[in-house]
């Protein structure tokens, strides 16, 4: 079977969810195989992620507002700097988390002479495998002794057991992790651009640096599908045994993240 043969197989529904209210997703592959795999391509970058240096940066905590809403941000000069912002929903409802107000003058922050940018501590399994995690791949991040600055999702919320491990082994102390739940002012704060976003791209280049790996100098090429089938319970893809099926027959392969602990 031709990728270029393969028709669309299944589409996006919406369910009430189970134990919670509001609508669950069950998510449907619109294309085919061949343009899903085009986008892919287009979305891969070559060049590592940039190291960008802000001064003077206040940081509001995050503050959430109702359900899938929130206030906080990252500023400069009194504007926000959407490049350090966090992006909720997808497509045409993606939007920017924005403060409602900022602090008045009279406000004293904490000061952090300089530190790193984290991004987001989000406590979800899979968003902070690709949003909390995105801005601490390469050497650079993880050589320094500088606190590393995350906005928190749950600010008064302490670490999960998968997030101190996955830290551990991407070797950064847990000690330098500073989560923001009051405003706190960086006078140098370096941002390294995200190696994956959670829209999709990926730099190649950088991938997380795992403590103990072996990484080749070659590398690696051919298709990988993360599959959600083997879950129990969980929002499903429709069609999905047959998209495995299809990704086999074009010499790809198949991987269940939950058989995998984080350093497999």
């Amino acid at each position: 079977m031709a990728m270029q043969e393969v028709a669309p197989f299944a589409e996006t529904l919406e369910q009430r969810k189970v134990f919670v209210s509001g609508i669950r997703r069950i998510f449907g592959v619109s294309e085919s195989v061949s343009d899903l795999l085009s986008h892919h391509r287009r979305m891969v970058s070559t060049e590592p992620p940039q190291v960008r240096s802000y001064n003077e940066v206040t940081m509001v905590p995050l503050s959430r507002l109702r359900k899938g809403v929130f206030s906080g941000g990252a500023y400069c000069n009194g504007q926000l700097i959407d490049a350090l912002g966090w992006y909720r929903g997808a497509n045409s409802k993606e939007s920017l988390v924005r403060p409602v107000l900022m602090h008045g003058s009279g406000y004293s922050p904490q000061v952090i002479d300089e530190a790193w940018f984290g991004g987001f501590m989000v406590w979800h399994f899979g968003h902070f495998l690709v949003e909390s995690l995105a801005r601490l791949a390469g050497t650079a991040v993880r050589d320094s002794d500088l606190p590393i600055v995350f906005f928190a999702q749950r600010p008064s919320a302490a670490l999960q057991d998968y997030m101190t491990t996955a830290l551990y082994h991407l070797g950064i102390d847990t000690k330098r992790v500073f989560l923001i739940h009051e405003p706190v002012r960086v006078r140098v704060l370096l941002a390294q651009d995200p190696y994956i976003t959670i829209r999709g791209s990926v730099s190649r280049p950088d991938r997380l640096p795992l403590c103990g790996s072996c990484v080749s100098s070659r590398p690696r090429e051919g298709l990988i599908y993360l599959s959600r089938r083997k879950l129990s319970d969980r929002r499903e893809v429709r069609g999905e045994a047959l998209l495995e099926d299809v990704i086999l027959k074009n010499g790809g392969e198949i991987f269940y993240p939950e058989q995998h602990d984080f350093s497999s």
